[in-house]
């Protein structure tokens, strides 16, 4: 769980400041005489870091070059829980930076080896364990379906647009609640994916303002809440609020493909 963290954290982090060009992410092993290393490595091409900015990198609440990033989602405290998790797994966190060029983050967490017996192919593995209902939710397709996606966040939008593209549904995208009530009265669609944490209206007002307005072509639409407000119970404040389903960030492909046979297949 703490290293699935790290490196959510690190991809974010690096998506967050790259605008253009590439990100890419090596996981790899290395032996020495200290023994066994997990090595995670995230370098991307985005704005960079001053070398005098490096020494307040992973401070808790520390927004470098704010000129820059005043657009940016996120509080800075992510690089400082990476910065902690590696700490708590006897781990170290080093980052490598060209002002204006991109940056590489590299984390090194010691492991034990319990067996040395090759693993076999990873992927032949993967062919034999897949189970009928994945092979059918991954062949589910929906040329007709028309579909909304609501988050004011743009990688987002892109991220399911992308998770999407397999099932050739067609899809509108909004980027708030206003938005969302624009092309909700103009249109009638078959599924709605809402973010919660908006600003005004959020994904909870926004569904009751279409629920409420006869006028509106989707007021019997099903809606699912995408948030990243996992904590136990919240399924079930949704649900109560009116949701169809919930899934939770980062969305995951196959339960978003669950999501569409639920509703769509």
């Amino acid at each position: 769980v703490r290293i699935k963290q790290v490196v959510t954290n690190l991809l974010s982090n690096a998506v967050k400041y790259t605008e253009k060009g590439s990100i890419t992410f090596l996981a790899k092993s290395i032996r020495d005489e200290q023994g066994f290393w997990l090595v995670l490595a995230v370098k991307d091409t985005g704005i960079g870091i001053k070398k005098e900015d490096m020494e307040k990198l992973f401070d808790s609440f520390q927004r470098l070059e704010l000129s820059k990033n005043r657009y940016i989602e996120g509080t800075g405290l992510g690089l400082n829980i990476t910065q902690q998790l590696v700490s708590i797994m006897n781990g170290t966190i080093d980052v490598e930076s060209e002002y204006g060029k991109g940056s590489c983050f590299t984390v090194r967490i010691p492991q034990q080896v319990v067996d040395d017996s090759s693993m076999g192919a990873i992927n032949q593995k993967r062919r034999i364990n897949r189970t009928g209902k994945e092979a059918a939710v991954n062949s589910l397709s929906i040329p007709n379906a028309e579909i909304l996606a609501v988050d004011d966040t743009k990688m987002n939008l892109v991220i399911i647009r992308e998770l999407l593209k397999r099932s050739q549904a067609k899809l509108d995208f909004a980027d708030g609640g206003n938005e969302c009530l624009e092309r909700t009265k103009a249109k009638k669609y078959d599924l709605i994916l809402m973010d919660h944490m908006m600003p005004e209206p959020d994904g909870i007002q926004t569904l009751h303002m279409i629920r409420s307005d006869e006028n509106n072509k989707n007021q019997d639409t099903p809606v699912v809440v995408l948030t990243a407000n996992a904590v136990e119970g919240m399924k079930e404040q949704y649900l109560n609020d009116g949701f169809a389903d919930y899934l939770s960030k980062p969305v995951e492909a196959d339960k978003l493909e669950d999501i569409l046979a639920k509703f769509l297949g």
